[in-house]
C-alpha cells in the first residue's frame, strides 16, 4: 500500500516524464507517416464517423501495444512494475513505470497525423488512464451479459492473475472485442482470480521499482 500511495502522490512528476519521453518515442516510431498518408481520406469522413472510427482504431492499437508489453522482453521489463502488485484495488492502478506508458504514443501519433481531432485523441488518452484505474477496483461485476461488450474490473483482474494461462489474456482497454477476435479472451463463469503478481523478483518501494527495469538496459 505504501508503494502504491507513493506512485499516486508522484503522478504529476511521473506523467510529465511520460509525456516528454512519449513525444520522442512517437517521433522516432514513424507511426505518423501512415497517418499522414490517410489524412485526406479521414478528413473527408463525416465528424461522427471520424469519432467512432478514431475510437475503434485507438482501442485496437492500444490492445496490441498492451499485448506487446507482455510479449516483447524489453517492454515487459517496464510493464512488469505494474503487474508486481499482489493486491488489486483502485490505488494499485497508479503503480506503473513512466516509461511503460510511452508504448501507446505511436497510436496517438498515428491518430493525430491522420487528422482525428486533437480533442478526441486527448480525451481518449485521458479516458484510458481513468478507465485503467477503474479496472483495478476490488468489486464484482455481475451483469454477465455485458462481459463480452465492455471492459469490467473482473475482466482486468483475470489479466493480473498470476497463473500463466490467465496472465496473457484480456489485454483490451475499452472493448473485449479485440480479445475475442484474437483469442485472448478469458472470463470463466464459475471461477475468480486467486493470486496476483509476477513470477520474477521485483523490489518493493517506488524508487527501487523505477530503477529496476533500467538495470543492464
Amino acid at each position: 500500500l505504501r508503494t502504491d500511495l507513493a506512485y499516486a502522490a508522484s503522478q504529476p512528476a511521473l506523467q510529465a516524464a511520460t509525456v516528454v519521453v512519449a513525444v520522442v518515442f512517437a517521433g522516432i516510431s514513424l507511426a505518423w507517416l501512415p497517418g499522414l498518408a490517410l489524412r485526406p481520406f479521414v478528413r473527408s469522413l463525416p465528424p461522427m464517423v471520424q469519432m467512432i472510427g478514431g475510437f475503434l482504431v485507438f482501442d485496437f492499437l492500444v490492445y496490441w501495444a498492451h499485448r506487446w508489453g507482455h510479449t516483447v522482453p524489453l517492454f515487459w521489463r517496464f510493464h512488469a512494475v505494474h503487474h508486481s502488485t499482489k493486491h488489486l484495488d483502485w490505488i494499485s492502478g497508479f503503480r506503473a513505470h513512466p516509461f511503460d506508458g510511452i508504448f501507446i504514443a505511436p497510436a496517438i501519433a498515428f491518430l493525430l497525423a491522420a487528422g482525428v481531432g486533437n480533442t478526441l485523441t486527448g480525451a481518449l488518452a485521458v479516458l484510458q488512464f481513468f478507465v485503467g484505474l477503474g479496472a483495478h477496483l476490488n468489486v464484482r461485476f455481475k451483469l454477465r451479459w455485458l462481459w463480452p461488450v465492455v471492459m469490467t474490473p473482473e475482466f482486468h483482474h483475470w489479466h493480473h492473475e498470476l497463473a500463466e494461462e490467465a496472465h496473457h489474456t484480456n489485454y483490451s482497454t475499452f472493448l473485449p472485442l479485440w480479445d475475442i477476435i484474437f483469442r485472448t479472451y478469458r472470463m470463466p463463469r464459475d471461477e475468480r482470480p486467486q493470486h496476483y503478481g509476477i513470477s520474477e523478483p521485483m523490489p518493493d518501494g517506488i524508487v527501487r521499482q523505477l530503477l529496476f527495469p533500467l538495470r543492464g538496459a
